[in-house]
């Protein structure tokens, strides 16, 4: 990709990145802790928004579960290792389904828990949960 593509790809992620924060109760991106918004911009970049919405409540046509009802039985070390292989995690843990939940493998533990922390932080936006 070219450099000014990459900028273009950047700048078409603003609006989803926006989308998120307002789903998030956040006025602006620094209404967030810096790790927070880290995850949020991992949230869009890694396509979760795609199966589980902008706000973690997923939708009938989404494939992804809601998430926001089950987030407090998550530890963001929980979540972070859960990310690195879901697989692994719904074959020992009967809550879970192998649903077909991609893995992070490729993201580093730092990365993981940021992402672990913006989930978890849906939780705290308000709604029905």
């Amino acid at each position: 990709m070219t450099r000014s593509g990459a900028h273009l790809g950047a700048l078409a992620r603003l609006p989803v990145l926006a989308g998120l924060l307002a789903g998030a109760g956040c006025s602006s991106t620094s209404d967030l802790p810096p790790d927070v918004q880290t995850g949020a911009e991992l949230y869009v970049s890694q396509s979760c928004a795609l199966c589980h919405g902008a706000d973690g409540r997923s939708a009938f046509w989404r494939p992804g579960p809601d998430l926001v009802p089950s987030l407090d039985a998550w530890t963001v070390d929980a979540l972070a290792e859960y990310l690195a292989d879901p697989a692994a995690w719904a074959a020992r843990d009967p809550r879970l389904d192998d649903d077909g939940m991609p893995g992070f493998p490729q993201l580093s533990v730092d990365e993981r828990e940021r992402l672990a922390r913006f989930v978890l932080s849906l939780g705290d936006a308000g709604g029905d949960a």
